[in-house]
């Protein structure tokens, strides 16, 4: 069954300040979580509730609410300070 997935704004701006090349490559991970969001890796301690997706160096934070069929993109951005 397909996901809604909705960008949050701390994320949507993340996104627009990533080089074309990267933006396009989060665009098609995007495409991916529609279909399969449980393909990231669960997140443990204070992000407990959310996963990360990975792209080369770069990551997406999402978190998912499986009874609304929703994928919530919350931050996306290098490895180094992605989870902080």
């Amino acid at each position: 069954m397909a996901y809604a997935v909705i960008v949050h704004a701390q994320a949507s701006k993340a996104i627009g300040k990533l080089p074309t090349r990267i933006r396009t490559r989060v665009f098609q991970a995007l495409c991916v979580l529609v279909d399969s969001p449980f393909i990231g890796k669960k997140l443990a301690g204070k992000l407990e509730n959310e996963y990360s997706y990975r792209l080369g160096s770069y990551r997406i934070i999402y978190q998912i609410l499986q009874k609304k069929l929703i994928v919530i993109v919350l931050d996306v951005g290098p490895r180094g300070g992605i989870y902080k």
